[in-house]
């Protein structure tokens, strides 16, 4: 047996067992050692009877001092009840259904159980309902479980693979293992499945999460175009200086460094791979400008792609703004404008429709890709694919992400950082209201709008779910359509308010937005479709309801479509939840306008599924690895840059790239 035999052909797995497995995506030994334990009893320390607390799961070892049978009044249900005691005291332990129990615990029995502690209150005491009784004090894998397979149904198949199976060979060369202590992959997946002490475990957890983060990076890293050639642009410096000169506002530092490591890349043969990484309002779009005049004097064409109609068009009037001034000539193409002239346009900015291989490019020097975590490695990579020489790319994101994260999500992209807002912003100034007070929120936007200034107000969903009342719902999460209608008719019916949100038709959006961005709407009632690309300087405030069901990194965003002018602007933030947590959450919102220390934040309080829209290949198969982990992170890439640079073992190069790439 080896990690490549099926496991319909191992001994104990029939036809059920077989296929309750494939349809968890089990399908050979490999697949099998890779499904690690969530979690491990720890029967080797038990916990005294006297020291177990109410709603704790816990490990007691003890003798059972009596042992008897009965039924439920109400239900007639078999009850089997044992009273446990040791050195502390006793402790009644119920098991319900289970009528073998009786025969199998005796008076004087020395037994070890795992559950949780409960409160009876018809009997007015503490008992443990319904545990595993244990064999041994030992560290037992807990695994998932489904009706028709157990954890210890798993444990059982497991142990047995691992008696039989033949030691794999390790994928990481033993210099690496050496450099950098670690423990064999062998040795590490037995480890996990029959721990033999826990100092061993946690090393073979170190151990494969570690495999787990080198292996997605060098998935993505192994993406890398390789082709060798691309247009290498000309560095027209007295152009640069003119093009920043003629700009309506000054160029920060960071922009300035930004935009000359783009343009050296650019001006090589070799093809740029770079992500230019901001926070909302850095002004990336100002950088990526440069970069495409860069091109275009050099006689190729820029791509831009975004993700959606209204930041094509926010682009659009950007790049006409910067552009048209220096002659460049603007196209746009969409599922619903297609004014684009592939043969003479310096710039076309598009959606999806872009990716129409039907597209006849044939100069294109530079691809930019706007919110690049909305699409997909091969999708990038496609782009890139479009034409001969093969050209730069550029991908941009607003997306607050830690630096070490960012080196593994993107380990196929080089990094830039903007990490400085234009020198005219403004703080914005962020509140946390609780929902009784609402009204307080209200009557600032009427303030606000007596002074000729907008608002936006967020709400987290588009519709109510059918047939179900909105007050059923525990934290009144509120929908757009229905807010729409009770603002517009009870709380501001001398006010102009149009809604916005991702089902509406693109026109529509584009239409409404264009009336927002013209003053002729004075509140947008909207879901989070307004986190990107939206800039209208007029609105000052930003009202979000339930924000607590948003990561930080997302409410930074969405208070980002305010401050975009010389006026003092304002975040207030609306939550109905008052737990500990989400006010550290919130609080940390108030205290800091640097998005990306709140993505660090908010990684360590929620994990990485805060940070919106990270969905990228690969780290849906994640089981060990925590995104939150930043020495783990920078040891997987330097590894990873050390395979590359020794050149990557052809096993272990074939066992990073037979998985499927997940997520797109």
């Amino acid at each position: 047996m080896d990690l490549k035999t099926s496991i319909s052909h191992i001994a104990g797995v029939g036809p059920a067992y077989d296929a309750v497995f494939k349809k968890h995506g089990i399908y050979c030994v490999n697949d099998l050692l890779w499904n690690i334990p969530y979690q491990y009893i720890d029967a080797t320390s038990p916990t005294p009877i006297l020291h177990c607390q109410l709603d704790t799961s816990v490990v007691i070892r003890g003798v059972v001092r009596s042992v008897r049978s009965y039924s439920t009044a109400r239900r007639h249900i078999g009850v089997v009840e044992a009273i446990c005691a040791d050195e502390t005291g006793e402790i009644p332990i119920i098991w319900f259904n289970q009528p073998y129990i009786q025969r199998t615990l005796h008076e004087g029995d020395s037994i070890i159980v795992f559950g949780k502690v409960r409160y009876d209150f018809s009997a007015r005491r503490k008992t443990l309902t319904s545990p595993l009784l244990l064999k041994k004090t030992a560290l037992l894998p807990v695994y998932h479980e489904s009706k028709r397979l157990t954890s210890v149904g798993i444990r059982k198949i497991v142990t047995s693979v691992i008696d039989q199976c033949s030691p794999a060979t390790d994928p990481l060369p033993p210099p690496y293992l050496q450099k950098y202590s670690l423990m064999g992959l062998w040795q590490s997946l037995k480890e996990v499945h029959l721990p033999t002490s826990n100092a061993l475990l946690v090393r073979a957890q170190h151990r494969l999460a570690l495999e787990e983060l080198i292996r997605v990076s060098c998935q993505l890293r192994l993406q890398r175009p390789k082709h060798s050639d691309a247009p290498a642009c000309t560095l027209d410096i007295p152009l640069i200086k003119k093009c920043i000169a003629h700009l309506p506002f000054t160029l920060t530092s960071a922009q300035k460094i930004a935009a000359w490591q783009i343009m050296q890349d650019v001006a090589r043969s070799t093809p740029m791979r770079r992500l230019l990484m901001g926070d909302v309002g850095s002004g990336k779009t100002v950088v990526a400008a440069l970069v495409s005049l860069v091109a275009a004097r050099s006689g190729y064409q820029s791509l831009w792609l975004a993700p959606t109609e209204v930041l094509v068009g926010q682009h659009v009037k950007t790049l006409s703004d910067i552009g048209k001034p220096l002659g460049l000539t603007i196209g746009v193409y969409t599922r619903t404008n297609k004014k684009a002239d592939f043969e003479n346009n310096d710039i076309i900015v598009g959606t999806h429709a872009l990716l129409n291989t039907a597209i006849p490019y044939s100069r294109v020097g530079l691809v930019v890709v706007d919110e690049q975590h909305r699409f997909g490695v091969k999708q990038r990579a496609h782009l890139a694919s479009l034409t001969h020489p093969t050209p730069h790319l550029l991908s941009m994101t607003a997306t607050p992400i830690p630096r070490s994260l960012a080196l593994t999500l993107y380990g196929d992209l080089d990094i830039s950082l903007i990490a400085e807002q234009p020198l005219h912003r403004k703080k914005i100034e962020t509140h946390i209201i609780h929902h009784t007070k609402r009204e307080k929120a209200y009557e600032y936007i009427r303030a606000t709008i007596a002074k000729g200034h907008q608002a936006y107000i967020v709400v987290p969903r588009v519709d109510l779910v059918e047939n179900i009342p909105e007050s059923l719902f525990d934290t009144d999460t509120k929908s757009v359509k229905a807010e729409y209608e009770r603002l517009k008719k009870d709380v501001f019916p001398n006010f102009r308010i149009g809604i916005l949100h991702g089902k509406l038709t693109s026109k529509i959006k584009l239409e409404t937005m264009e009336k927002f961005k013209k003053g002729l709407l004075d509140i947008c009632v909207t879901t989070t479709v307004i986190e990107v690309g939206i800039d209208v300087p007029n609105a000052t405030v930003m009202m979000i309801e339930n924000a607590e069901q948003f990561g930080l990194a997302q409410l930074h965003q969405l208070r980002g479509r305010v401050g975009r002018s010389t006026f003092q602007s304002y975040c207030l933030c609306i939550s109905s939840i008052d737990d500990a947590q989400t006010s550290r959450r919130l609080t940390a919102l108030t205290t800091c306008d640097n998005g990306f220390e709140l993505a660090d934040i908010d990684l360590r309080l929620r994990g990485p599924g805060a940070l919106t829209g990270l969905q990228q290949s690969g780290f849906t198969m994640l089981k060990l690895a925590r995104l939150s982990d930043a020495p783990l992170l920078h040891k997987a890439r330097e590894i990873v840059d050390n395979l590359i640079r020794d050149g990557i073992p052809d096993d272990y190069k074939a066992t990073m790239t037979d998985a499927p790439l997940h997520g797109e």
